[in-house]
């Protein structure tokens, strides 16, 4: 064999014997403790990893769509915690004095350039029980450019929906429990007590669907059908703890105003306009200015405290929202 040849040989002999060590050694890093995942760590010769496509974050399949009539919004993320309501019962404008009406609300409030599609309420009867079906409502980004002209209500957004109780319709139809069904499949059943002067909603389970703990009514879950002339008397700048009830009781008697005698679930001294004057005319949470009292105050001079009297206006209202 000639001398020019001895070199190429070795060098194919070399090469030749390469793929059968490299297999080797990946045989032995198999069969360490920390198996394959070595070689994916620091690489192997499998490159597939390196051959797919990235993500891309605004593909379809990653957004929630809208659902029903009244979620007409683009494709966009929802960030509400699904399944998930917040109810109480609430006084409406344009509610008979014999409904009540059943607020159902997320627990989040955002804020931003956002559109909100309300939870979506499907009724039905079964024997003694209301049954509800609830969709979460959707929130959708509002992704227009934000040149100066362009109008974004940016202030707090709650998607909430209400639900129209009749006092006269849960009494004959002898309705006792309301059925929450949330569409991921959470449930909670209240039971219902009505009388012609009160609605009491009773949890069995608060799993999904939890009495609004921030409500500024004592319970959140009682509603009183107060009568169409009914009116509230009341002070808000009276000091704590203050007794005002028999001045207040006095300027309303010389209104022309009677001390009602129904249920009586709020702040204030409620009486019968049986005029009219203040009912027939009050705009749904809307108040009127109706006279002072006067309330002593302690004050502290030179000599030592002394008592003073202050005026307190005193103000009408209509049952508003909470009342």
């Amino acid at each position: 064999m000639s001398r020019p040849l001895l070199p190429a040989l070795l060098f194919a002999l070399v090469l030749a014997a390469l793929p059968a060590h490299a297999q080797q050694n990946n045989q032995q890093n198999k069969n360490t403790p920390y198996g394959s995942y070595v070689q994916d760590l620091y690489g192997s010769g499998n490159q597939d990893n390196d051959q797919k496509p990235a993500t891309w974050q605004y593909d379809k399949k990653y957004r929630m769509l809208g659902k029903g009539p009244a979620h007409n919004f683009k494709t966009g993320t929802n960030p509400l915690p699904l399944g998930m309501q917040q109810i109480y019962l609430v006084r409406k404008e344009g509610l008979k004095n014999n409904e009540a009406a059943l607020r159902m609300m997320t627990p989040v409030s955002l804020g931003g350039c956002i559109n909100v599609a309300p939870p979506v309420i499907k009724m039905r009867k079964s024997a003694n029980m209301l049954i509800l079906n609830i969709e979460d409502g959707v929130i959708s980004v509002n992704k227009k450019p934000q040149y100066g002209h362009f109008q974004c209500d940016s202030g707090s957004h709650t998607a909430s929906a209400d639900l129209i109780l009749n006092r006269d319709e849960l009494i004959q139809d002898n309705i006792r429990s309301l059925s929450f069904q949330a569409s991921n499949g959470a449930m909670d059943v209240y039971d219902v007590k009505v009388t012609p002067d009160r609605l009491t909603l009773v949890p069995r389970s608060t799993v999904a669907f939890v009495p609004y703990a921030a409500s500024t009514k004592l319970d959140p879950l009682v509603y009183d059908f107060y009568p169409d002339n009914l009116v509230i008397l009341y002070a808000s700048s009276a000091p704590e703890g203050a007794d005002l009830s028999a001045q207040i009781t006095t300027l309303a008697q010389s209104k022309g105003l009677v001390e009602s005698t129904v249920l009586k679930n709020g702040r204030g001294l409620y009486f019968i306009d049986r005029t009219g004057a203040l009912a027939g005319t009050l705009a749904f949470d809307a108040n009127a200015f109706i006279g002072t009292v006067r309330v002593e105050e302690t004050y502290q001079g030179p000599d030592g405290p002394y008592q003073q009297a202050r005026a307190v206006d005193v103000y009408a209202k209509r049952p508003g929202t909470l009342d």
